[in-house]
């Protein structure tokens, strides 16, 4: 037996990167999808995540084939508000060759939030243990809108 449960996710600032940019700014997803949702649900549930470069994360893997739909919430036609942040990265790995800061350009959503209906099943301990700990207000890891940063609620 399966139940539809319907949860609103908020957040001061999302960041929901696209991987095919690289021209001096990182630009973010407008909405949140799929697998950005499976990622929370797996923070809440304490699914690991990504461990090794080549193989998926135990989060994705055990709920891949769950039903979610996404909608936007307060969104001027599903478009939320954003800004550019400049930031200094001085890890050294990030750093160019010739030593220094690495200078990144990142463009954030503000206030991001949505409507995300989740298809449960009963028999499913997993599913079963998401639900409980999304009613509760529970979660294992801090869940987040694409980095650590940014601090998820519902």
């Amino acid at each position: 037996m399966e139940r539809l449960i319907s949860i609103d996710l908020k957040a001061s600032f999302g960041f929901l990167k696209k991987p095919d940019i690289n021209e001096g700014i990182y630009l973010t997803y407008n909405l949140l999808h799929k697998p950005g949702l499976l990622g929370i649900l797996g923070a809440v549930a304490g699914l690991e995540g990504y461990k090794y470069k080549d193989e998926l994360p135990e989060y994705y893997k055990q709920l891949k084939r769950m039903k979610v739909a996404i909608r936007p919430l307060n969104a001027e036609r599903g478009i939320f508000p954003k800004t550019v942040v400049r930031f200094n990265n001085s890890v050294g790995y990030a750093s160019h060759e010739q030593g220094g800061n690495l200078i990144v350009d990142e463009q954030i959503l503000i206030r991001p939030s949505f409507r995300c209906y989740l298809m449960l099943g009963k028999e499913q301990d997993l599913h079963e243990n998401i639900g409980a700990r999304l009613q509760n207000h529970q979660a294992e890891f801090v869940p987040y809108l694409g980095k650590n940063e940014h601090s998820l609620w519902w």
